[in-house]
């Protein structure tokens, strides 16, 4: 999902490491745009509503006949493209948007070293989005780093519920348990102010992999 385009995913959901729900959320994170149809044998009330509330509503129970699994998929594809009518106004700032993410991209494969790039990019970033802190997690063999980049003075809580969504997303993406004592914190931008906001709004997690 992260190096290739698609339409529509279908997911079962009993998966190995990942259960499919889990799986939906995550990716409906990368692209909200995405297709989803939802194949299983353990269909119930409980999982159906999990569903619908990620805008789901085509669930197929098994055994699914080849033909009526097509069917879902294309009705999938002709529902979302339905949706997708954007302005060209639209397209022309995204395609604005991607250009500097490939630049900020460049910078941060260039820099000397891990925390370098990450405070390249985490800066690149918080000039580009509207956003109060940019959070990074770095992870390598040697350390693991999250870098803060605040574009707006915040309160001291409002980064500890960032750098602990962080680690939280790292453990539902990867499979992988962190301890906040194993990550080092470098915060970079403007200083915290006890008057700023307390708690993040809203927090949008997009993985990375090199």
């Amino acid at each position: 999902l992260l190096r290739e385009d698609f339409d529509v995913v279908v997911v079962d959901l009993r998966m190995q490491e990942m259960d499919g729900m889990t799986f939906i959320h995550e990716a409906r994170k990368i692209w909200p745009w995405l297709g989803f149809l939802i194949m299983t044998g353990h269909a119930d009330d409980e999982s159906t509503r999990q569903a619908a509330v990620l805008g789901i509503t085509r669930i197929l129970q098994k055994p699914i006949p080849a033909a009526l699994l097509q069917q879902g998929v294309l009705d999938e594809v002709r529902e979302r493209q339905d949706k997708l009518r954007v302005t060209t106004q639209t397209l022309e700032q995204n395609q604005y948007q991607l250009r500097v993410l490939g630049q900020l991209s460049e910078a941060a494969l260039s820099a000397e070293s891990p925390v370098e790039a990450l405070r390249k990019l985490s800066a690149g970033l918080g000039e580009l989005l509207a956003c109060e802190v940019v959070g990074l997690l770095g992870v390598s063999t040697d350390e693991r780093i999250i870098m803060l980049n605040v574009q707006r003075p915040v309160a001291k809580g409002f980064l500890d519920r960032v750098e602990q969504e962080i680690i939280a997303r790292y453990a539902a993406l990867s499979g992988k348990k962190m301890a906040p004592t194993d990550v080092r914190i470098q915060v970079e931008g403007k200083p915290c102010d006890p008057n700023g906001a307390a708690v993040p709004g809203n927090i949008l997690t997009v993985p990375i992999l090199s």
